[in-house]
């Protein structure tokens, strides 16, 4: 019984969690657990979304880049040496896409290219509408080298 309540509630408020969460509702997905505890009857609820495969493309097109890659061989060299001091064992270096250390700077980039403006026309199916422009590269290489992509704004 009260587990339908509170399913009553969550699915009430659906529109105010995806704004909170700042994820489009018809991208939302969402999981409860009802705890029917005596004392503190209670849920816990996981609110999420899938990344567009578009959005995963550009990022991993971005990582792959010759500034991001030497910045990242660096930081790793220098994280080797930092962790020699308490590790006998190396382990091998993370790719960049799955190292913990840089969710932040990559939530910032899908962030950033979530908000950059597509043609109408844009189809992500076509493969040729996935590489980017000779234009496009040049302007990539210019602000990375400017810090555009790590900047902390």
């Amino acid at each position: 019984m009260f587990a339908e309540v509170w399913k009553d509630l969550v699915r009430r408020n659906m529109i105010e969690l995806a704004k909170a969460h700042q994820i489009d509702l018809d991208q939302l997905q969402w999981y409860a657990a009802f705890h029917n505890t005596t004392h503190h009857p209670h849920i816990h609820l996981l609110v999420y979304a899938y990344l567009p495969k578009e959005v995963k493309q550009t990022v991993a097109e971005l990582a792959k880049g010759e500034g991001i890659l030497g910045l990242y061989k660096e930081w790793n060299k220098i994280n080797r040496e930092k962790l020699s001091l308490y590790r006998e064992k190396k382990e091998p270096d993370l790719p960049l896409k799955d190292n913990p250390e840089f969710r932040s700077i990559k939530n910032k980039i899908i962030k950033a290219v979530l908000e950059l403006p597509l043609p109408e026309d844009y189809d992500f199916d076509n493969e040729a509408d996935l590489h980017a422009t000779e234009e496009e590269l040049k302007y990539a290489a210019q602000a990375e080298k400017q810090g555009a992509f790590l900047s902390s704004a």
